[in-house]
């Protein structure tokens, strides 16, 4: 994704998904990081951090930000198995599992 990926409309989608899921990761799971958000929003109530770790524009911006700028600087063969996992449990959490 390192080349040209904003000419890819695939590497597009799989960004997207990526940070879908880094988002989600941030905001509502709550392994591995619901201890240490509920821990920051403790240490920050009404604060900058806290509104950050409980806005999913606000978190959404910055790990898009996150997934774009690992997209650039990353060689494509480090990056691109991370993104298309976080890609596919993004995929995966969205489709109804019929239960």
């Amino acid at each position: 994704m390192r080349r040209d990926w904003t000419r890819d409309p695939i590497a597009l989608i799989v960004l997207t998904l990526a940070a879908h899921r880094v988002t989600r990761l941030g905001l509502l799971d709550t392994v591995p990081f619901g201890p240490l958000r509920e821990r920051l929003i403790r240490r920050h109530p009404g604060g900058r951090v806290a509104e950050l770790l409980s806005c999913p524009w606000c978190l959404g911006w910055w790990a898009s930000l996150g997934v774009v700028v690992a997209a650039c600087v990353l060689p494509r063969r480090v990056w691109m198995p991370v993104a298309a996992a976080l890609a596919m449990s993004s995929a995966v959490a969205l489709l109804p599992m019929g239960d």
